[in-house]
């Protein structure tokens, strides 16, 4: 036997290979296709993924379903709070207390400290900066 000849044989049977391969994979799809067009077929062979898609198709549709109901009550939730706040603080406003609570009075005060604090540091910064400068500049015309 050749080289020539050993080669062809190889390649044959790649191709067989090739050939086997290829029918396995259209027959795993003529089987995927045939089960998708039967229900029945589908759900005896996946039960319990039909099992969850069934579940969640009807929670999904209860959902919805049940959607405006649930908008019309918390509309009407929202108006009874808003009618509540407005009566409560329209009656702090009568007896003059804040409607600020404390926790956010002092987050306020503690912030308006830090940026005078840091406005404050940034200016001292920017005088130390000019004095550095002007003490470089005197120090190098000093050693020309």
């Amino acid at each position: 036997m050749t080289t020539s000849q050993k080669k062809k044989k190889e390649i044959e049977k790649k191709i067989e290979a090739i050939e086997q391969r290829l029918d396995r994979k259209f027959q795993v799809t003529k089987e995927a296709i045939e089960l998708g067009k039967s229900p029945h077929k589908l759900v005896s062979k996946r039960p319990f993924i039909s099992l969850f898609l069934t579940f969640g198709l009807g929670l999904l549709t209860g959902k919805i379903i049940a959607a405006p109901q649930t908008i019309r009550e918390n509309a009407s939730d929202i108006q009874s709070i808003y009618k509540k706040s407005y009566s409560k603080n329209s009656a702090q406003l009568e007896h003059g207390t804040s409607l600020i609570s404390d926790t956010v009075k002092q987050r306020v005060k503690k912030r308006i400290k830090q940026k005078i604090l840091d406005s404050f540091l940034n200016y001292a910064e920017e005088l130390l900066n000019g004095y550095m400068r002007k003490a470089n500049s005197g120090y190098d015309t000093e050693s020309k």
